[in-house]
């Protein structure tokens, strides 16, 4: 069994490790600076504490990396800079959210530091990881992460190019969230002109497993707008750089910047409480700017 390293134990990184745990592997993560409650919730499912990104790479046969986009770069700077420090040659596995020119930034970096590097991406809320949750790899080399999941999680590879991981994780989304930021719009604008119980009526007898299924969805979106929002801006200029519509993805970006900056989320940690505030929005878009 293996000694994997978890950067970091947010909700998906917890996930992660709750199931490699069950399969028999050992999870570690460098929690020196992180928060109480972080250090907390990994004690609780079994990951070791280690105080430095340097003392976990040391012990660690593989790294996930599972943060934001926004720190997608900077977090796999750290661990080349550790496994500098240690001479360690851990298999650095990204299942971040990521552009392609960041997929085919961190593969040059990491083959340059000489160290093995897998692009890979997740589908699947954390909350049900085990049932849903789906890895989609590309890259020459992708068997140390098929080797890994092939008991714990399916995983399927896209072909030999760097970037088909990420370039799939970012169109699944654009598809999944543009859908999610259409109902947020849709029960705001029902909610405004007092028609919410007649339209979510209607769209139970027309749409209901497709409501169904979005109302899965919703209860995550709290805790994860920002990163929401992050990555529809980051699909917008994929396809703008390629010569491709944006529209739609520029839309689903704003709607998240402007239900994020609202008033709304306050204290919304439960799903039934977040649907009720979701029904009592208001939020409005001038000139692209939110007020």
């Amino acid at each position: 069994m293996s000694t994997i390293a978890i950067l970091y134990p947010g909700q998906m990184g917890r996930a992660f490790a709750a199931l490699l745990r069950a399969a028999g592997h050992e999870t570690i993560s460098p929690m020196g600076c992180r928060s109480e409650k972080t250090q907390k919730s990994a004690r609780e499912i079994g990951i070791g504490m280690r105080d430095s990104m340097a003392d976990a790479v040391v012990e660690s046969d593989l790294i996930l990396s599972l943060v934001p986009p926004s720190a997608v770069v900077e977090v796999a700077h750290q661990a080349i800079r550790a496994c500098r420090e240690k001479n360690a040659m851990p298999v650095f596995i990204d299942l971040n959210a990521k552009t392609p020119a960041d997929a085919e930034y961190l593969s040059r970096v990491f083959d340059q530091a000489s160290l093995p590097f897998c692009n890979a991406c997740i589908i699947g809320r954390a909350s049900h990881l085990g049932e849903e949750g789906r890895i989609y790899v590309s890259g020459p080399d992708t068997m140390p992460i098929e080797k890994l999941f092939k008991v714990i999680l399916p995983v399927i590879r896209l072909g030999d190019e760097i970037v088909q991981a990420s370039i799939f994780k970012m169109v699944f989304a654009g598809f999944n969230k543009a859908v999610t930021a259409a109902l947020f719009e849709t029960a705001n604008t029902a909610n405004a002109f007092d028609v919410t119980d007649p339209l979510f009526e209607l769209l139970e007898y027309h749409l209901g497993s497709t409501l169904s299924d979005l109302r899965k969805l919703v209860p995550t979106y709290p805790h994860h707008i920002t990163r929401r929002a992050e990555e529809m801006e980051a699909l917008a200029q994929m396809l703008s750089d390629s010569r491709l519509p944006n529209k739609i993805a520029l839309a689903a970006g704003v709607t998240f910047r402007s239900l994020g900056s609202s008033d709304c989320w306050s204290g919304a940690e439960t799903s039934p409480q977040f649907m009720e505030l979701l029904l009592n929005t208001n939020y409005r878009v001038t000139s692209g700017k939110i007020v």
